[in-house]
């Protein structure tokens, strides 16, 4: 059974926005440590900057804005058929998502994957193998990484 564990470290993390004034922080030198199994509820008054935090975590933050300071994650699986593996990303630093360019639908709950790759289910790209194969992790280039068969 393949088994996902995951940290997610943030340090003095900034989110600046333009405005016709000048800038504002909405999110100003934010810290915290989020370890497997913990929740953290973020609680603000309307316009505290709750949702820009967020944004700036998953590199959807508006045009413009600028996000500063540290914010890792760190996972680690094993239990898989090709080893255990640790991975970090710099968040601030990761490819943004662009719309449509990922897989739709519901995320796989961590206790009950599906076999072979974990986004075949909703992967609009899948083969036959997909359903099967658990792709081993390879680089597309320095800075970028995949777990799909699909990229060459």
């Amino acid at each position: 059974m393949l088994v996902v564990r995951a940290k997610l470290e943030v340090r003095d993390l900034t989110v600046a926005l333009p405005t016709t004034n000048g800038w504002v922080r909405p999110v100003a030198q934010v810290s915290f440590t989020l370890n497997e199994g913990e929740s953290l509820g973020i609680v603000g008054e309307s316009g505290s900057g709750k949702t820009m935090l967020s944004l700036a975590l998953m590199g959807l933050s508006p045009p413009g804005a600028r996000a500063s300071g540290e914010a890792t994650l760190r996972t680690s699986t094993n239990g898989s058929s090709d080893g255990s593996s640790e991975h970090t990303i710099d968040l601030l630093k990761a490819s943004p998502v662009e719309p449509g360019k990922f897989c739709a639908g519901s995320v796989p709950a961590l206790d009950a994957l599906p076999p072979g790759c974990v986004f075949s289910p909703r992967c609009p790209r899948r083969e036959p193998e997909c359903d099967t194969r658990v792709p081993e992790l390879r680089s597309v280039d320095e800075q970028h990484q995949t777990r799909c068969i699909l990229v060459p």
